[in-house]
């Protein structure tokens, strides 16, 4: 009977293993030519009302969250990025502002342009799971690739490469 419950929970572990896998895969796909979505957002530290979609040149587009334990994993490397000359505009998703820039002002600010979305309209438009989730603007506004998860030293050029192609 032992030998029975520890094969179920095997089993049980392969199948949420491989459905989680193809869940991160399906993640990190687009839809080609998919517009950066016309929704209006504030700037952290100006208060300017920014059109998403009006953001001119191409960038790298990084979901974030204050509450995110691996958003602040992660945003040494954006700090990293940020100094090598890529353009990151960041979303705070779901955050206030108030902790969005306590946040920014303790870790550093990798941003070329911090924005805060706290109603999560972004999320809806792009069908946000969680953060960080990062996304490859081209100078068209177009979508070109989404990165679910922490970006660091391992995945980094894989996905600079694709964002080198966008300059």
């Amino acid at each position: 009977m032992n030998l029975f419950k520890w094969l179920t929970a095997v089993l049980i572990v392969t199948v949420v293993s491989v459905l989680a896998s193809t869940e991160t895969e399906n993640n990190n796909q687009v839809e080609q030519d998919k517009a950066v979505p016309a929704i209006e957002l504030t700037d952290l530290i100006t208060g300017e009302a920014i059109q998403l979609d009006l953001i001119e040149g191409s960038y790298m587009l990084n979901i974030w969250g204050s509450w995110c334990v691996a958003c602040a994993r992660e945003n040494d490397f954006l700090i990293k990025l940020k100094e090598s000359g890529v353009r990151i505009i960041g979303i705070s998703y779901m955050d206030s502002a108030n902790s969005a820039l306590e946040w920014l002002n303790k870790k550093g600010n990798p941003f070329a342009r911090s924005l805060i979305d706290s109603e999560g309209k972004l999320g809806q438009a792009l069908g946000i799971k969680g953060a960080p989730e990062t996304y490859l603007i081209d100078s068209t506004g177009r979508i070109r690739y989404k990165h679910v998860g922490i970006l660091n030293e391992e995945n980094w050029p894989s996905i600079a490469e694709q964002f080198k192609q966008l300059q």
